[in-house]
């Protein structure tokens, strides 16, 4: 209820059951609201940091798996730095055919890349399309 009163009556947006169902409304204006809220814990009370990394062991400690904010965020990044960035092909091609271009070397992982695939330039680096240049 609290999340409703800050993201509708005090935004002043629709409230429950007036707010349309935007998957399939698409004639009605949403009227959506939206509620931001600043706070400095440091303000609030001491040894903000510490108390949460308590509550943060406590709820892993539950039966199950239990994933807070930030888990799955930590999971990718320890994945990516192991086992790398997967990429597509075409951006994959794009990065080889511009690290060519430029004289950049490339690491081996890109050895077996067909940089011939690359889609045009533009299309990555937000330059103009050569059509657009005419």
């Amino acid at each position: 209820m609290m999340v409703e009163v800050l993201t509708s009556v005090l935004a002043g947006a629709a409230i429950g059951p007036a707010v349309p169902r935007w998957t399939t409304d698409r004639t009605s204006d949403l009227n959506f609201g939206h509620c931001f809220i600043v706070l400095d814990p440091s303000r609030l009370s001491s040894g903000f940091p510490e108390r949460l990394a308590g509550y943060l062991d406590v709820m892993r400690a539950l039966p199950g798996r239990v994933i807070v904010p930030g888990d799955p965020e930590k999971s990718y990044e320890r994945d990516a730095r192991t086992l790398g960035v997967s990429l597509h092909e075409d951006v994959a091609a794009a990065i080889k055919s511009l690290a060519i271009k430029m004289g950049v070397p490339l690491p081996p992982s890109f050895d077996e890349i067909d940089a011939s695939r690359a889609p045009p330039a533009h299309m990555f680096m937000g330059a103009p399309s050569p059509a657009a240049a005419k």
